[in-house]
């Protein structure tokens, strides 16, 4: 979960100064190995409330909620 939550992290980071440069162009941030693409089955991702989850997963979440209000299409992948 650290792993996918420092790869979603940076990749925020650098769509926002994409975007900043190019504010029209569509962006789908994509990582992935099969480490992280086995964490995001992480059940607490899918609840509504993820109040009693530690704080990386709340951090995950949290970048997960940004990039869609950013307007970014999120893909999550194994293999690098």
């Amino acid at each position: 979960m650290k792993y996918l939550a420092a790869e979603f992290s940076e990749l925020v980071g650098a769509a926002a100064l994409v975007r900043s440069k190019s504010p029209d162009h569509p962006l789908v941030l994509s990582v992935g190995a099969t480490p992280t693409t086995t964490s995001i089955q992480n059940p607490v991702l899918s609840e509504a409330d993820i109040g009693s989850a530690d704080e990386t997963t709340k951090k995950i979440a949290g970048l997960f909620a940004e990039a869609k209000e950013a307007g970014y299409a999120l893909e999550v992948h194994a293999g690098v």
